[in-house]
């Protein structure tokens, strides 16, 4: 057991000899403002609905609770993506080296993907009101109470006459 445990590397090593998890940090950052500067071009409450996803090959992938928001962020898709490209060649034409984040990568962005990707959050259902039960015809309450004659049981019997009596049209 202590062969395992006899060279211990500091996480910041092993995150300063890999790639991908060195520059974690700067792509989480750059998902997470970006997905801020988006949110507030959109119009209306889409903004509530959606959530940036990734950044793969080129393409910006956005997650939306229904397929009514994937609809209403496509229509926003072109301008989106111009500012974007806008931003990019902003920071581009401003050089700014010492920025934690590098913003050209938007302007590679080709495309978004919208995919529906329904919310954890449950909307809250509200027990709709039953419709009241048609009026029936005066003979037909003059039959239902008749019948109800002629149970055994008087709380029964009862129960009918009530239904009969306020049920029935009245002329």
């Amino acid at each position: 057991m202590s062969e395992r445990f006899s060279k211990v590397t500091k996480i910041q090593e092993v995150i300063a000899l890999s790639n991908r998890l060195s520059i974690m940090p700067s792509d989480s950052y750059l998902l997470a403002k970006l997905d801020r500067g988006i949110k507030s071009m959109l119009s209306g409450q889409i903004a509530e609905h959606c959530q940036i996803g990734k950044i793969e090959n080129n393409i910006l992938v956005y997650y939306v609770d229904s397929p009514i928001w994937a609809y209403t962020f496509k229509m926003s898709k072109v301008s989106i993506l111009s500012a974007l490209h806008g931003l990019a060649q902003t920071t581009k034409s401003n050089n700014q080296s010492n920025q934690q984040v590098d913003w050209t990568i938007l302007g590679q962005i080709e495309d978004i993907h919208i995919r529906v990707r329904p919310s954890i959050k449950r909307p809250k259902r509200y027990a709709k009101p039953r419709a009241p039960l048609p009026k029936f015809s005066q003979e037909i309450g003059k039959s239902i109470e008749m019948t109800a004659d002629t149970l055994e049981d008087p709380e029964l019997a009862e129960l009918w006459r009530n239904f009969a009596r306020k049920h029935a049209r009245q002329s």
